[in-house]
């Protein structure tokens, strides 16, 4: 069925999340996604600061 505008969609994929009882749960990361995500976020383009601080050592 053809809906017009389109319909955003997001898909989100979690491996630690706090349960109802407040307990940090963890799971095994099967699709490799936080690592991707990991390099993204600290990338040296993204934290100019951390990398100014890894060239200074």
């Amino acid at each position: 069925m053809p809906t017009d505008p389109m319909p955003a969609v997001t898909i989100s994929y979690f491996t630690v999340w706090v349960d109802a009882q407040g307990r940090l749960n963890f799971r095994d990361d099967v699709y490799g996604h936080d690592a991707a995500l990991a390099r993204e976020l600290f990338a040296a383009e993204t934290m100019p600061e951390v990398a100014e601080a890894e060239w200074s050592r």
